[in-house]
């Protein structure tokens, strides 16, 4: 399977959006379902597959130097390295535009706070202020371990194209940025 980032231009609420992002996930962000069509704020990139069906979302907010991340992978595919090609990413646009960290807050309401801090320490993140962050190497190239799977953060094992089957997290999650501009989706 190959996976497919595109950045959307101008994030809205839209369908994809909608079909991932359940009552459990907003409820671990803390978010009210927006209209649908809303505008939503910061940087969006949506992850396809090759039949060209959203799997999962990847949203940056670069800060101070940093970027606070968060990531989603459809329930339906979890565990088949979606959330390691997301957080690469992540990281990939973090890095050009010369940041030094990317973090995330796993909220207290996230349904499985421990397992998410879990996924993300194995993944080389570090307990900071009230976050999990992560230094980013500054680095000129990716290495790619097979079609669409360039991976810092969790490699293949030698002779292996892809990941073997992890078990990746729904989501990171903290949308707590309180300078967003009002067309941004409300928290609770």
């Amino acid at each position: 399977m190959t996976l497919h980032w595109t950045k959307e231009d101008t994030p809205h609420w839209d369908a994809d959006k909608q079909r991932l992002f359940g009552p459990d996930e907003l409820a671990a962000v803390g978010f009210h379902e927006p209209a649908p069509g809303t505008a939503i704020a910061d940087e969006w990139w949506r992850v396809t597959d090759d039949h060209g069906i959203v799997v999962g979302y990847g949203w940056l907010d670069s800060e101070w130097g940093d970027a606070q991340i968060s990531l989603l992978v459809d329930r339906a595919r979890r565990g088949a390295g979606i959330g390691n090609f997301i957080l690469d990413r992540l990281e990939d646009e973090a890095a050009e535009r010369g940041l030094n960290y990317i973090y995330n807050v796993v909220p207290d309401t996230h349904p499985d706070a421990a397992r998410m801090t879990r996924w993300l320490t194995e993944r080389g993140f570090t307990h900071g202020t009230g976050d999990l962050r992560r230094h980013i190497p500054h680095r000129t190239g990716v290495v790619t371990l097979g079609p669409g799977l360039p991976s810092r953060s969790h490699r293949a094992p030698p002779g292996r194209s892809t990941w073997p089957s992890a078990s990746a997290p729904a989501y990171a999650v903290d949308h707590s940025a309180d300078h967003r501009p009002a067309h941004a989706v409300r928290r609770r």
